[in-house]
């Protein structure tokens, strides 16, 4: 008996647990839908209706867990399952509505059941107008047409895209709209871009002779969308506002996918531009009009780039302004991105912008860069690693003073320096006053043949040599030809000072493990 009232009572704070702290569980779950629309359109250009689908998501939330999310099209005569999905008490749904949603005006309401049988009583929902059309001027139609604050549903379009090389489709707005599409297969992340769905199920498609595809007027949300083909797929010009890119793939370039220019400084308006999960595909560009993927100017411009992919932007014609991310006057955040096989991986022209936790690496042609800085401003690297660019895997130009914090730079199979220093002025800090969190960076170059290796740093102006070498806290090294060993040296292994002359300035250095040389020791 005692060993019976023993587990009674280590089970009572369970069983209070468990029945709503001593009683029923009497609490009703919530559920909302994820930009409720204003207009669903349902594509059927190069497909049948009942192959449309549009995608609807949202959250639900309880207590303790959720049972089912429902969602009704008719006002709450009738209701649909939807696909709930991950633990805990918050989970996410996702429902794929067909052509047969209410033709009529209506409203979309949801609500959701928790384990204990409890209903969420369904909130008044939002009222919405359906349109069926083969015409892409109707689409058109709507969104030229939309009032401010509008959320625009596009379906998937089966079998083909809104607009076409015979029939581009050119969408102006000059009021705040949010338009989605259908989304992917898969998330876009930074780990996992080479698994993405290139091919979403909407597609926004031009020709490209048309100058854009969306002309930016005031606040702009694109959502699980391809955008392709056009000069500039998206244009925005001289505008106060936010302009957001989520889970989108841009491919058919002709010239940028995302241009984005303040040309009045004077006006003291802002414009914000974020990207997240998304994907610029220059494969297929027109390569003789190529310039990059994201173009930013203006000091009245601020912007976040994040978990964005820009690739195989491999032509920038000489004396161009351009590169998978072209910044200019502009001062933002780009973290968490890849850059690969471009010409210009990251310009910096007068700018302090801030990049971090990203990968700028395999520009194959002769002149390609990297990282590019000219004239002046303080670009701030930090936690990147940028390797295996055939040019300059970062050249420092002009006046420009860059801050290098935790950087991985590797001149593995270049045929340039690593890091080119091009410039009286220019001056790269990399662990010195007043920038305390600077160095604990890691330069590295390939040991094969030393007098036909570049080295790792190279200063075209000799006044600043020592000012750059000496800078603490870095680690310069080499690895052997099979990498399989890697040697690190105090400050150096050699240099080139801009005379021609490589100065070896501490031997040939000690064999250094690669544990510790990737713990990256005695670092802040």
């Amino acid at each position: 008996m005692r060993k019976v009232v023993l587990s009674l009572a280590l089970m009572l704070p369970f069983l209070m647990l468990f029945s709503g702290c001593g009683g029923e569980d009497l609490v009703a779950p919530s559920s909302t839908l994820t930009d409720a629309p204003d207009t669903i359109f349902f594509n059927t250009i190069n497909s049948a209706t009942t192959s449309d689908r549009v995608r609807f998501s949202g959250t639900a939330s309880d207590n303790f867990s959720i049972n089912v999310v429902q969602i009704s099209f008719d006002n709450g005569l009738t209701w649909k399952d939807t696909t709930v999905s991950g633990t805990g008490s918050s989970k996410t749904w996702v429902y794929l509505a067909k052509e047969s949603v209410p033709s009529a005006a209506s409203t979309i309401r949801t609500k959701a059941q928790d384990r204990a049988g409890n209903w969420e009583t369904a909130g008044a929902g939002t009222a919405y107008t359906k349109t069926s059309s083969s015409v892409i001027g109707s689409l058109e139609s709507i969104v030229t047409s939309a009032t401010a604050d509008d959320v625009i549903y596009l379906s998937s379009g089966t079998g083909g895209a809104y607009g076409d090389s015979s029939s581009p489709i050119v969408l102006g707005n000059t009021v705040e709209l949010i338009i989605v599409g259908s989304g992917y297969g898969q998330a876009l992340t930074t780990s996992s871009f080479s698994a993405v769905d290139a091919t979403p199920a909407t597609a926004v498609a031009s020709s490209r002779s048309s100058s854009y595809i969306f002309s930016v007027g005031a606040n702009l949300t694109l959502k699980n969308l391809r955008v392709s083909g056009s000069i500039n797929a998206v244009d925005i010009y001289d505008i106060a506002g936010t302009v957001t890119f989520e889970d989108l793939v841009f491919d058919g370039l002709k010239a940028w996918a995302i241009y984005a220019e303040d040309t009045n400084a004077a006006d003291s308006t802002t414009l914000y531009v974020s990207t997240d999960n998304v994907m610029i595909d220059a494969t297929d560009a027109d390569l003789a009009n190529l310039r990059g993927g994201i173009h930013i100017s203006g000091a009245d411009i601020d912007f976040l780039i994040k978990n964005t992919l820009v690739k195989d932007l491999t032509v920038l014609s000489s004396g161009e302004e351009g590169g998978g991310i072209f910044v200019k006057n502009s001062d933002g955040q780009i973290d968490s991105s890849v850059f690969s096989g471009n010409a210009v991986g990251i310009w910096f022209m007068n700018s302090s912008a801030t990049l971090s936790s990203s990968s700028v690496s395999g520009g194959s042609s002769g002149n390609s860069n990297g990282i590019r800085m000219s004239g002046s401003g303080s670009p701030d690297l930090r936690w990147n690693t940028i390797s295996g660019n055939a040019g300059y895997d970062v050249l420092v130009g002009g006046s420009t003073t860059p801050i290098f914090y935790r950087n991985t730079v590797s001149a593995v199979g270049s045929i340039t320096p690593g890091i080119w220093v091009n410039g009286p002025n220019a001056v790269p800090n990399l662990g010195t006053f007043p920038f305390a969190s600077s160095g604990c960076n890691k330069f590295q170059r390939k040991l094969s043949d030393p007098l036909n290796t570049w080295p790792v740093l190279s200063v075209a102006d000799t006044t600043n040599a020592a000012d750059i070498i000496n800078a603490g806290s870095n680690f310069w090294g080499f690895i052997t030809y099979t990498g399989a060993q890697v040697h690190t040296f105090r400050i150096t292994d050699w240099i080139d000072t801009g005379n021609a002359v490589r100065v070896d300035l501490s031997g040939t250095g000690a064999l250094l493990s690669p544990d510790l040389w990737n713990s990256v020791a005695n670092c802040p």
